[in-house]
C-alpha cells in the first residue's frame, strides 16, 4: 500500500494529517486526537477514517477531483467526520477530533485521509485538497 501525497492547497501548502496523544493504545488513558495541520482556515472538510485498504483500493480520485497521484485514497471509509478548519487564511487550518478506544481490540491498521474545500486551490475540477494519509496500529 503506498501513502498518498498530500494535494498542495492555497498558497502552496500540503495539508498534513496526524496523530496527538503518544502511542496509539487501548492500556493508555489518553487523550487520543486525529488532527490536521496546514489547510485553508475557516473551510469545510471531511475526514474518512476506515480499516480496510483492499479491493477497489487504492482508489485514484483524480478524474473526480480534478488532480493527480495526490488523490490516492487507500481505505474504505467506515467513519465520515464533517467540519470546519479553524484558523483563517492559507495554510492557517487546523482541526483536532478526538478519538476514543474504549471496547476496541489491538490491531490495525487505522487509516485516515482528510479533504478540505479550498476555493483557491490551484487544482483544476472540483475545489477540494487531500491531505496525506494516517495510518496507525492499535497497541495492546
Amino acid at each position: 500500500m503506498t501513502p498518498p501525497a498530500p494535494c498542495p492547497g492555497s498558497g502552496g501548502c500540503l495539508p498534513v494529517l496526524g496523530w496527538s496523544g503518544g502511542s496509539p493504545s487501548i492500556s493508555a488513558p489518553g487523550p487520543f486526537a486525529v488532527t490536521l495541520s496546514r489547510a485553508v482556515g475557516g473551510a469545510p472538510a471531511l475526514v474518512a477514517i476506515g480499516v480496510s485498504s483492499g479491493f477497489p483500493f487504492p482508489l485514484n480520485l483524480g478524474p473526480f477531483l480534478g488532480g493527480g497521484p495526490c488523490y490516492q485514497m487507500n481505505e474504505a471509509s467506515s467513519i465520515l467526520y464533517g467540519l470546519v478548519t479553524t484558523g483563517s487564511g492559507p495554510c492557517q487550518g487546523t482541526f483536532s477530533i478526538p478519538i476514543s478506544f474504549s471496547g476496541a481490540s489491538p490491531g490495525g491498521p487505522i487509516l485516515g485521509q482528510a479533504f478540505v474545500l479550498d476555493l483557491a486551490s490551484p487544482l483544476l475540477g472540483l475545489p477540494v485538497v487531500a491531505s496525506d494519509q494516517l495510518a496507525v496500529t492499535l497497541l495492546p
